[in-house]
């Protein structure tokens, strides 16, 4: 009984739908991918405006890709 009053109401409980594991399948990507990018583009990307070189641009995006994967683990239901 307690564990029924606990459960929230509307989507929360409803199974996860492959439609919502590919967008965060595709936000990880449009993170991760770009950070790869800017590590085989380091010198260009230092060059242009001396103030980020690429490998930290990798590692902020990469870190946002992580992020991504941590929001999925957190709101993630079972699949139907």
């Amino acid at each position: 009984m307690v564990a029924e009053a606990q459960r929230r109401p509307g989507k929360a409980n409803d199974p996860v739908t492959l439609g919502e594991v590919r967008q965060f399948e595709n936000e990880f990507a449009a993170l991760y991918v770009p950070a790869k990018l800017a590590e085989y583009q380091d010198r260009t990307i230092y060059s242009a405006g001396s103030i980020m070189s690429g490998h930290t641009l990798k590692h902020l995006l990469a870190a946002a890709a992580c992020f991504a994967i941590l929001r999925y683990f957190q709101t993630r239901r079972p699949i139907a």
